[in-house]
């Protein structure tokens, strides 16, 4: 009978542990969770920041182009094309 006892003692002691443990995971779980989500955070805002950043370049390159020609009515043309352009891309920022 002595034995039964020491067996179930010692069963109630490892299933303690075990969820003891599964309780540390669960919390280790969600601490990774949380740190994904700040990730994900992360990796939207550069994003963003990448397409501000291509929208600055493809401004300079047409303020370059429209400044080297001479032409007003191409460099209307090329200004209205940049319009256009950032009119999607503020489309697009505003709909995220």
């Amino acid at each position: 009978m002595q034995h039964i006892e020491t067996l179930v003692l010692g069963i109630q002691y490892k299933s303690k542990q075990v969820a003891e443990e599964i309780a540390k995971l669960h919390g280790q779980i969600e601490e990774l969770k949380q740190q994904c989500r700040q990730l994900e955070d992360e990796i939207q805002q550069k994003n963003k920041l990448i397409t501000e950043l291509e929208q600055k370049e493809y401004i300079l390159q047409i303020r370059n182009a429209v400044e080297e020609n001479s032409n007003t009515t191409e460099s209307k043309k090329k200004i209205n094309e940049l319009l256009r352009e950032l009119d999607r891309c503020i489309d697009f920022l505003s709909n995220k």
